[in-house]
């Protein structure tokens, strides 16, 4: 009965690849609802897909956390204080103190 309801579902899947571009444009605008249909449908059938969306979303979130400075084109950590940045500056770059 599984493998049936599978294949039916087989015969409305666009593929992974469409899907994952589906994925990546949800992030940026709403969905009509075929599109949803569609990335729900495959979803259902497909882990790797699963896990990519997972990961395109923490990507996402990651990124809407940093910000470049004003003064320079550095990125900034909001969660780091200027002690740890320094740490991290001076790691990355030991000459960058002096």
């Amino acid at each position: 009965m599984r493998q049936f309801f599978f294949r039916i579902l087989a015969r409305f899947d666009s593929g992974c690849a469409s899907v994952s571009h589906t994925s990546s444009v949800a992030l940026d605008r709403p969905l009509s609802l075929k599109e949803r249909m569609e990335l729900h449908l495959h979803l259902l059938m497909c882990g790797f897909c699963r896990r990519y969306r997972r990961q395109l979303i923490i990507i996402q979130k990651l990124s809407t956390r940093m910000s470049l400075d004003d003064n320079s084109d550095q990125l900034i950590f909001p969660g780091l204080n200027e002690e740890a940045r320094e740490r991290i500056r001076r790691a990355i770059d030991p000459n960058a103190g002096l």
